[in-house]
């Protein structure tokens, strides 16, 4: 079933799921953008203390931990705390997260690390 999905939409016969046209092939799978950084990456010395890093304007953020210890973060306003509903960010990781309507981002880690941040636009 996948197949024949995957071969209409190559050939245009996708009917409603036809979104976009990319040299020449229409297709839903086309909208999706790569990740492409729109600001400088941010390097952020996390440890047991919180730190608070304010956010520009771009949707997407690739969050990079380089360090050997799980970090948390945390998307809100200006006061955003880490806490229990914070999310973790694993050793040796790299996730693309929506912003959403965020303004700053609240990281930690408790046992110290680098956590690097680029903001972006894409998945």
């Amino acid at each position: 079933m996948l197949i024949r999905w995957i071969r209409a939409i190559m050939h245009g016969d996708a009917g409603p799921l036809q979104q976009t046209s990319v040299g020449g092939r229409a297709g839903l799978l086309a909208a999706v953008a790569a990740f492409c950084p729109a600001e400088s990456t941010l390097k952020v010395q996390a440890n047991n203390t919180l730190k608070r890093v304010p956010l520009g304007e771009a949707s997407h953020l690739l969050l990079t931990n380089a360090g050997g210890n799980i970090a948390f973060i945390k998307l809100g306003g200006a006061g955003v705390a880490v806490d229990e509903t914070a999310m973790p960010l694993l050793p040796g990781s790299a996730q693309v997260i929506g912003r959403g309507s965020a303004t700053h981002m609240s990281i930690t880690c408790p046992l110290g690390g680098d956590v690097y941040i680029t903001e972006g636009e894409g998945v």
